[in-house]
């Protein structure tokens, strides 16, 4: 209880090796903030102890971080209500959770890294609807999340590799106001299945963006506002069994539908279309015919 600054977190993580329990519930941080490296270095000096942490009602801010290979934390992770900012590598490898993930309604950053190979969480992943930011690989490695992954429609930005290699989603919702898809941000994400429904608005996508997602099926409707689709961007996207294109894509990115093998039927490029890189459609043998532009 009380008022606990940096010195104090030090002195948990550095003079108290055996802790195990924490319970900080009715605690104030100053700044309202868990420091960077409450607990948690990247350099290898984490406490790895630590099983279990109460975090602090009243906190706003999780610094840059504060548990990054705290690997001993198990079970659920609730964050409290106030919390607005979740900095760079929080949890990056905090890979001893099994349970599930609760972000709060408040929540409006997360951090490069932020939870970067946390494999244990179970259970869907929901994003509060004011969560503006997702920096680059956030969640990447994040295999264990199951159900939809539904994207809000406050979301101004979306890191690279955000959602790499998060196998286990079955669903992806995307909003309608996105406007660019980062590189390899579905990268692996082999658990999707049914179709894909890309907002009106999107005019990139960006290196690998979808690559070995292999489970979505039915057509892919690429929209009228999409410009430049990135290498690889489809690659082994194998499960699309139709290809239409938008009206003013101008360049289709190397490898970009490489072993896209179920495509069938026409593929019409429109009047736009200024190149094709190479092995932009290499493998994909069922399709009867290729109609470029005159």
């Amino acid at each position: 209880r009380g008022e606990i600054n940096k010195a104090d977190f030090e002195v948990m993580r550095s003079q108290m090796p055996q802790l195990i329990y924490i319970d900080l519930k009715d605690v104030i941080c100053e700044g309202d903030k868990i420091p960077d490296k409450a607990f948690g270095n990247l350099s290898g000096t984490a406490n790895k102890k630590i099983r279990k942490i109460i975090l602090p009602h009243s906190i706003t801010r999780i610094g840059t971080e504060a548990f990054a290979l705290c690997t001993g934390l198990t079970g659920t992770l609730t964050l409290p209500e106030g919390l607005t900012t979740i900095g760079r590598w929080a949890f990056d490898s905090c890979s001893g959770f099994n349970g599930t993930l609760t972000l709060p309604d408040g929540l409006t950053y997360i951090g490069t890294a932020a939870f970067t190979c946390c494999s244990g969480f179970t259970g869907s992943l929901t994003l509060p609807e004011g969560l503006t930011t997702i920096g680059g690989t956030a969640f990447s490695s994040c295999w264990g999340f199951t159900g939809s992954l539904n994207i809000p429609d406050g979301l101004t930005y979306i890191g690279s590799a955000a959602f790499q290699s998060c196998s286990g989603f079955t669903s992806l919702n995307l909003p309608e106001g996105l406007t660019s898809i980062q590189g390899f941000l579905f990268n692996g994400c082999s658990g999707f299945t049914g179709t894909l429904n890309l907002p009106d608005g999107l005019t990139s996508i960006g290196e690998a963006a979808f690559a070995s997602c292999s489970g979505f099926t039915g057509t892919l409707n690429l929209p009228d506002g999409l410009t430049t689709i990135g290498a690889t961007a489809f690659r082994y996207c194998s499960g699309f069994s139709e290809l239409v294109m938008g009206n003013n894509i101008t360049t289709i990115g190397e490898s970009a539908f490489f072993n896209c093998s179920n495509f069938s039927g026409h593929v019409i490029f429109p009047i736009s279309l200024i190149s094709i890189r190479n092995k932009g459609f290499l493998g994909c043998n069922k399709v009867d015919t290729f109609h470029f532009p005159h």
